[in-house]
């Protein structure tokens, strides 16, 4: 609710259009959100003013500027509750433009003041989005495994080699092959298990044991330079659209009649399966404001962008070059293809 009050408004289908070879780069955002009573939609009113939220925001900035830990003030006084303070990570152009300044030009650790939203008055602070980690995996929570895993953190604490140990003792196999190397994190709003616990370490930092369902796992945070780009997570995908309109789309644009547009994106769909260009089809077909022109390609979509609508959703499940079967949407019939 609150990422997409504070996003942009763009285009038909989505905005902002990054159509470079490579995925936009990408920051990431926790925050302390103060609502008052002026907030619209709350199902209970906190009983403080706008000018009080401000007041109590001013008093927090002041704790930060003398060295306050963002997170435990955000615990305390956020209106998200305890452990809400992560945003997430964000393209530039995807938030409102006071918070995407903020977030685009700040350097890493870097606080803003007090920022006045619909939703309430923010404290923003820019986080760091990656987080490399090498693993060490005991199958189980039996006596025995706990065993196994209180001699790998001895074995830690004298000083032993954490990727030599993962070689020599972890149980997940792929990674023990790559000395523990398991993946480079992507800050998410609402991360987990091994991720929450990777991005809480320093760079240098092991934390172990943590308990999962699958077992008992030691992790070591390391800088993601260096590690193979396949172990990067990317919540990235290129698209390719084709938008056919109708007269009750919304905002009109044409005089076609539903069915006629359902027709036609029917019969786009049986020349893409005939193996027809998607790219070709889209220059001559697509109705989105500089479709023709860009041949349906709608650029880098992140899977976590503030409001993005099903359709596009639905396209991370697509495997590279199979496009969707036409979708009815309010802006009218839609077929997605993920290129990458």
């Amino acid at each position: 609710m609150l990422i997409a009050t504070l996003c942009l408004q763009g285009s038909l289908l989505f905005a902002p259009l990054h159509l470079e070879e490579e995925p936009p780069e990408l920051r990431s955002l926790q925050h302390i959100l103060i609502v008052h009573d002026d907030v619209e939609g709350l199902a209970r009113r906190p009983g403080r003013t706008a000018e009080q939220a401000l007041e109590l925001a001013a008093d927090l900035e002041r704790h930060l500027d003398g060295g306050a830990d963002f997170g435990m003030l955000a615990d305390r006084y956020s209106s998200g509750g305890p452990g809400a303070a992560i945003l997430g990570s964000f393209v530039q152009g995807a938030l409102a433009p006071e918070l995407d300044r903020f977030l685009f030009t700040a350097e890493l650790g870097a606080h803003s003041g007090p920022i006045e939203t619909p939703g309430g008055v923010l404290l923003l602070q820019r986080i760091d989005t990656r987080a490399a980690v090498r693993a060490i995996r005991v199958d189980g929570l039996s006596d025995a495994s706990r065993a196994r895993a209180a001699e790998v953190a001895r074995r830690l604490e004298a000083g032993e080699d954490f990727g030599a140990l993962a070689t020599e003792l972890s149980d997940d196999k792929e990674s023990a092959a790559r000395e523990g190397r398991l993946s480079v994190f992507e800050r998410g709003p609402r991360d987990v298990l091994l991720k929450a616990a990777a991005f809480d370490l320093r760079v240098g930092q092991w934390t172990g044991p943590i308990e999962s369902p699958v077992g008992l796992h030691f992790l070591l945070r390391e800088d993601p330079a260096g590690y193979e780009a396949a172990l990067w997570e990317s919540n990235f995908a290129r698209l390719r659209t084709i938008l056919i309109r109708h007269a009750v789309a919304e905002g009109g644009g044409s005089e076609r009649s539903i069915e006629d547009a359902r027709g036609l994106a029917q019969s786009l769909r049986g020349l893409l399966a005939e193996g027809r260009s998607f790219a070709e089809l889209a220059a001559n077909f697509d109705e989105d404001p500089g479709g023709k022109e860009r041949a349906g390609d709608l650029g880098w979509v992140h899977r976590r962008s503030p409001g993005l609508p099903t359709f596009l959703s639905a396209a991370f499940l697509l495997e590279p070059g199979e496009w969707s079967e036409p979708r009815s949407t309010t802006l009218g019939f839609v077929i997605v293809q993920r290129e990458r």
